[in-house]
């Protein structure tokens, strides 16, 4: 406006004037950048309102949420009181029935519209279904996101364990006597980033669904000369009857696959 004024040109600076006087006009400026900064639609102001809304009947219900203007990564990881116990009934040292159950680690690609949803559940045998004990929105699927989905989860059971049992502080961790994830190398990387070495190579394993899709995705990788015996060295190994046998075809496998 101040360059139409500079130009003699009043009535262009007057008209340029109007414009922010007119509310609906300022009203679809907003709509515009809000829709630039947040295209999927969604509002982190609503879920931090939500959450104060039902912190003092539920503190896990919307446990934690960050909305990435800090530049971390944005996430809300969603649980409850009942299935944050249930998290710690899980526990393999424990003497509930569900010490010996396995969870499930699983990435929704499709539940929320532009976001990821990290999933942690288990198979109850009364109800016959699987249950979720936490959720996490997040914008990707990679190693630094199930870090951090495995952190808060940490943090939420410390602050569980901490209030339960008046402990000053709480180093609680998840500790499932078994953990089923797919072939996502990146989950990989974040588990052992959290949860440790050990847990991944003697605790966690892929489902069979999970690990055919994944042989058939790594077969382009492999020469045309060598894709029938690496799709024959994956059924064998997934075939596997003993340790014995499991460890020779992942020798021939990993032979195989350093030759390409």
């Amino acid at each position: 406006m101040g360059e139409f004024v500079e130009k003699g040109n009043m009535e262009a600076a007057a008209a340029e004037a109007a414009k922010y006087t007119d509310t609906k006009y300022i009203e679809n400026l907003k709509s515009i950048e809000k829709r630039a900064r947040r295209p999927d639609g969604h509002s982190f102001k609503a879920v931090e309102v939500l959450k104060s809304k039902y912190q003092n009947q539920d503190k896990y219900l919307i446990y934690k949420l960050n909305d990435g203007s800090d530049g971390s990564i944005p996430f809300v990881l969603k649980s409850s009181l009942k299935k944050v116990e249930m998290m710690k009934n899980l526990d393999k040292d424990g003497t509930h029935p569900l010490s010996t159950e396995t969870i499930h680690l699983d990435v929704l690609h499709s539940h929320t519209k532009g976001w990821k949803t990290y999933t942690l559940s288990y198979y109850d045998q009364i109800l016959r279904q699987m249950v979720k004990v936490a959720t996490m929105e997040c914008p990707t699927e990679d190693k630094k996101c199930c870090k951090l989905f495995f952190t808060v989860i940490n943090e939420m059971l410390q602050e569980y364990t901490c209030d339960k049992e008046s402990i000053v502080e709480s180093s609680y961790v998840l500790n499932p006597y078994h953990l089923k994830d797919d072939e996502n190398g990146g989950n990989k990387i974040g588990m052992r980033e959290v949860l440790g070495e050990a847990f991944v190579n003697e605790r966690t394993s892929s489902c069979e669904y999970h690990f055919d899709a994944s042989v058939k995705v790594h077969k382009k990788y492999v020469s045309v000369a060598s894709r029938q015996f690496y799709s024959e060295l994956c059924i064998s190994l997934k075939a596997s009857a003993t340790e014995e046998l499991f460890q020779e075809n992942k020798m021939l496998l990993e032979t195989l696959i350093g030759k390409q």
